[in-house]
């Protein structure tokens, strides 16, 4: 009775920070874009930033793995980057947004004598305004006039060029913010860049060390389940977001802020990766050393396998960073966009991967790991497909209920393989350097890519030709890796263990 009722707490610590730790990076990473959009940050300069995060999370911890596999310090480190996390990103909180310089006019349209519609010197101050709700937004060549209020309660039409020249006294008056005087880099670009170099820096390692520290113990104990521990991130990064997004919507009121305030991020952030950090520090981490890193390096970069492996791998990244940096962005302009709402999609996101991963080591091993691969990026790339078809942020909590098997069940077979591929004691090396290509080189590619087409085309035709550029990804994945099968004439691992030889 005693044994049916006694706990490994080993596995109860990696379910714990897997928990913890991700319950804490949800709240920056769901909300960043969206906290950058509202500092005054433009689509192409939120692809900058998110570009520049992506670089460094392709260069850094692939260098860090390597130093832990040499050193054996996954725990001294794993602790040291959630720490650093928890306690050097608060100030992002306190940067100021761009400002603009505002100034109020007023304009009588209706008195012929100021303002002829005919004259060479009205022309260069003609304004139009649109009607939107109670509220006039109007424009000429270079100034956008925010707030126009009619106080003398003329009734302006929605395109309003025709004006009355008799018996009328109607004055505009407008609040105006000169776009022109904004400096594309100026201090807040500059001081976001500084704050995502930092996050990228003491963020980055974390999730291959937390990753291949986990397949150490596993390995250890003489588990398979990976996907049991790690749901437990799912779960954490849902609870998180959903939480983060509730209590910024309920604090901006409270406040009585017209914009959302976004002081909850940064707090919870900092108080989740505490606890984090403390259970971090309860990981019994067995202890390897390799006589020379430099074989296993000339194995990975030399493996035709391996290579397969990271096309698939940098093209699934791809496409999923089009949602991370610019579903939300596009979300809030939807029917019913809140940041509640957005948390509950990441909740639905999150939700979706508990049962995939809780089950992924028997799907795995019934399909083949690059099946695995090969089925989750046609999943992401129909869901990017679809995000063009929003017409109502609700739609997006339905669509985030296939990340199971668009997101959950490829990370899994992505960790599993590296642990399969990876040479002796350099898990976390490889790990390193597949998961920075994923989160790293495929994100910078897929964040300036999607900036240049949000901005140029929008974001459904964005969307679009993502999930084209997916389902390529896909097929020539499976085509590459079934004609090298083919010219090598040896039988695949799927064979050999089992599975169904139809995958590969």
């Amino acid at each position: 009775m005693a044994n049916m009722l006694s706990v490994n707490t080993t596995f109860l610590h990696v379910k714990l920070i897997y928990f913890f730790f991700y319950a804490s990076a949800s709240c920056l990473m769901s909300y960043k874009a969206i906290f950058q959009k509202s500092l005054g940050m433009s689509p192409a300069q939120n692809g900058i930033l998110q570009s520049v995060e992506r670089f460094v999370i392709l260069c850094f911890p692939p260098v860090i793995g390597a130093l832990t596999d040499i050193r054996s310090q996954h725990k001294l480190l794993l602790t040291l980057c959630i720490f650093l996390m928890s306690a050097l990103l608060f100030p992002g909180y306190f940067i100021p947004p761009v400002s603009d310089s505002t100034f109020k006019e007023e304009f009588n349209f209706c008195n012929s004598s100021s303002y002829n519609n005919t004259s060479s010197e009205s022309e260069a101050r003609q304004v139009v305004c649109n009607r939107t709700d109670d509220t006039l937004t109007c424009y000429n060549q270079n100034t956008t006039y925010e707030e126009c209020i009619n106080i003398t309660g003329y009734q302006f039409t929605p395109q309003n060029l025709q004006f009355e020249t008799d018996n009328c006294t109607a004055i505009l008056k407008c609040f105006t913010s000169q776009l022109s005087a904004r400096e594309p880099f100026g201090l807040t670009f500059l001081l976001l860049l500084i704050f995502t170099i930092v996050y990228a820096l003491v963020s980055s390692p974390i999730g291959p060390l937390l990753d291949a520290t986990t397949f150490e113990i596993l390995a250890v104990e003489k588990e398979q389940n990976y996907g049991r521990q790690r749901m437990f991130g799912s779960i954490g990064f849902g609870v998180g977001s959903l939480a983060t997004g509730y209590f910024i919507d309920v604090y901006s009121k409270a406040i009585g802020s017209e914009n959302k305030d976004y002081l909850f991020v940064f707090i919870m952030m900092a108080a989740l990766g505490v606890i984090a950090t403390v259970i971090s520090l309860k990981l019994k981490v067995p202890h390897h050393t390799i006589p020379s890193i430099l074989p296993g390096l000339k194995l990975i970069f030399t493996s035709a396998k391996i290579f397969f492996f990271v096309w698939i791998v940098v093209i699934h990244g791809i496409v999923q960073s089009i949602k991370y940096t610019y579903l939300f962005w596009y979300g809030e302009g939807l029917a019913g966009s809140s940041t509640t709402m957005f948390g509950l999609a990441a909740l639905s996101d999150c939700l979706s991967e508990v049962p995939m991963f809780f089950i992924s080591n028997w799907i795995i091993k019934k399909l083949g790991h690059k099946f695995s691969l090969f089925l989750g990026l046609l999943c992401a790339s129909l869901r990017t497909f679809l995000y063009a078809y929003l017409t109502d942020a609700w739609q997006m909590v339905l669509l985030e209920a296939i990340n199971g098997v668009a997101f959950a069940l490829p990370i899994a077979a992505m960790c599993s393989y590296v642990f399969r591929l990876a040479p002796d004691g350099m898990t976390t090396t490889l790990m390193s350097l597949i998961q920075g290509l994923y989160w790293g080189l495929a994100n910078v590619i897929g964040t300036l890519l999607g900036g240049f087409l949000y901005e140029s085309y929008g974001a459904q035709t964005m969307f679009k030709l993502t999930a084209a550029l997916g389902v390529f990804g896909a097929f020539s994945f499976y085509f590459m890796s079934f004609l090298h099968l083919a010219l090598s004439k040896i039988p695949s691992a799927s064979t050999k263990e089992g599975k169904i030889s139809l995958v590969f």
